[in-house]
């Protein structure tokens, strides 16, 4: 059985939008990030296209109490059809959750690959034989401990671009303990949007009720 490579991190900011795709046009966040916004935040800060992320568990840092209305100007192709003819933006409304605070947990793998990936570059195919998810530990440690945010691959967020982090970096106080007052249970879940690396968008939901218990979230494991 291959070793498994354990990470951490903690992520703070003002507001956050974890959208729940069962809430219709209005934006409505989930009080916790789910597995696919677990993983982008850090690919955000290291990526590498041998190996594979699974975040294991987010713990809830503060209350999920404060909501805030947040409206943007959409101009994508899904506006009415008035709009889209006078080519005028469409607002949207999202409702968003503030002064939020989160640890995210993740285990690293290799990927299984044979080299013949038309996704993977000459020198990624290079270091196949290599333990990649080592590697990839080491150097998102490295990122974080020492805050070189200079180098992340890009800025991570909280759900959504406009939600950026105030705080990212190692888990500050490991005395504290995750907020007690946060029990939710959730019946279905967006885990991830994409079933694999570099595919087409295929959503995959919880099939079980999602429970987030004393302020801890443990994402169900995923589907063979």
């Amino acid at each position: 059985m291959p070793k498994e490579y354990e990470i951490s991190l903690e992520i703070e900011g003002k507001f956050a939008n974890f959208s729940r795709p069962d809430c219709g046009v209005t934006s409505i966040s989930y009080p916790a990030p789910t597995q696919s916004a677990a993983k982008g935040i850090i690919e955000a800060i290291f990526f590498c296209p041998l190996t594979r992320i699974v975040p294991t568990r987010v713990e809830v840092m503060k209350p999920v109490k404060k909501r805030v209305n947040f409206s943007t100007n959409y101009g994508g192709p899904d506006r009415k059809t008035a709009l889209h003819k006078k080519d005028c933006n469409q607002q949207v409304s999202n409702q968003l959750l503030a002064d939020v605070c989160y640890r995210i947990y993740a285990k690293i793998e290799n990927l299984k690959l044979n080299g013949n990936e038309p996704w993977l570059s000459e020198n990624a195919k290079k270091h196949l034989k290599n333990n990649n998810a080592h590697f990839h530990k080491v150097e998102f440690e490295k990122r974080v401990i020492h805050n070189r945010r200079g180098c992340f691959r890009n800025v991570p967020f909280l759900g959504t671009k406009e939600c950026t982090p105030s705080y990212v970096g190692p888990i500050r106080n490991k005395d504290l303990k995750p907020c007690e007052d946060v029990n939710v249970e959730i019946q279905s879940m967006l885990l991830k949007v994409f079933r694999e690396q570099y595919g087409k968008p295929n959503p995959v939901f919880s099939e079980k009720p999602v429970k987030i218990i004393k302020g801890v979230l443990d994402y169900p494991a995923e589907r063979p």
